[in-house]
């Protein structure tokens, strides 16, 4: 409730240029600023509001302060959920490179069976060639043979008819 009462009381406020002048700010130390404040001439009630107001920032900030620190714990598992994919990223990358290097020795390998395999085709295609001409010759042979047997057979009738020509 007092809330709602200062905030009515700042709200029905006049605002006085001369006398609401913005505080002048001066250094302490580390860097930390200070704001000078005329509580001096400030009546009961706008020293309340003041006091209620840098309560509810003091509290602002602490709760702000609580989440940043469980943001900061986040953060650091995060880094290191990045560190550990970035450590197998880097693990794959290497066999990557081996599988790389793999795969050219794989292809120069393979080329030399091509090389291999055309020597071979071409070989049997040759003894392809051969294999036609002996059949051929194989063919005339077996003629000859026939013939020649046939031969002695003539001979033989020629013979037992006596009608060999010499």
């Amino acid at each position: 409730m007092r809330y709602k009462v200062e905030f009515i009381f700042m709200k029905n406020k006049k605002i006085n240029p001369v006398r609401d002048k913005k505080p002048k700010i001066s250094v302490i130390s580390n860097g930390i600023k200070k704001a000078n404040l005329p509580f001096d001439k400030m009546s009961e009630k706008e020293k309340d509001y003041v006091a209620i107001i840098l309560e509810e920032v003091r509290s602002n900030f602490a709760v702000f302060g609580e989440t940043l620190g469980g943001f900061g714990d986040k953060l650091e598992l995060v880094r290191q959920k990045g560190d550990a994919t970035f450590e197998e990223v880097g693990r794959i990358k290497g066999e990557i490179i081996v599988i790389k290097e793999d795969i050219v020795e794989i292809k120069g390998e393979m080329k030399e069976m091509n090389n291999r395999l055309d020597r071979i085709e071409s070989e049997v295609l040759s003894i392809r060639s051969e294999i036609e001409m002996l059949k051929m010759i194989l063919t005339k042979k077996v003629d000859i043979d026939y013939v020649e047997k046939l031969e002695i057979r003539l001979r033989t009738v020629e013979n037992h008819l006596k009608l060999s020509v010499v």
